[in-house]
């Protein structure tokens, strides 16, 4: 009985291990095309409306959710704190999940969203174009990602199970 209620333990271990691996990987895609979405329309209401940066980050911050809200809302918070937008957009964007790479690119917008609006809108199309291929890159690496994950936890799993017997 106690192998067996041992057994079901970690079973589920290494489900849990597995939904947290699919759930991470999730979170990075949804951050990707958020962030993507809500830059999109920060360069539409730029071009359209010339809206101050100030009012743009809040709308971003209200009709984003997860990762995005939160980049939106530190760039805020380091505006209000006196920091210049360039250093408020590099501190953001190190608390998004994105690969180093990645990160680095967004950060450099900030250098280009202190110019005139045709430059923003520029820096905002380029880095929207370069956050589309990691994007596209983590679609296509999802079935393989999610049959490894997979295999891994459960055939750990299984091991361990058939260790304990």
């Amino acid at each position: 009985m106690l192998k067996l209620l041992g057994s079901v333990c970690i079973l589920a271990a290494g489900g849990y291990v597995w939904t947290q691996q699919m759930g991470a990987r999730r979170r990075e895609m949804e951050s990707y095309r958020d962030m993507i979405a809500a830059l999109q329309e920060m360069e539409d209401t730029i071009r359209l409306s010339r809206t101050p940066l100030p009012r743009l980050l809040e709308r971003q911050m209200e009709r984003r959710g997860g990762d995005t809200a939160a980049f939106f809302q530190n760039v805020r918070q380091g505006l209000d704190a006196g920091k210049s937008l360039t250093g408020a957009w590099r501190n953001a964007a190190a608390i998004l999940p994105w690969r180093e790479t990645d990160r680095g690119t967004l950060e450099e917008l900030g250098q280009n969203l202190t110019g005139d609006a045709e430059q923003a809108c520029k820096g905002i199309e380029l880095v929207c174009r370069s956050l589309e291929r990691p994007l596209e890159e983590l679609r296509q690496q999802q079935p393989d990602f999610e049959k490894r994950s997979t295999a891994l936890c459960f055939s750990g799993a299984a091991l361990l199970i058939i260790l304990l017997i």
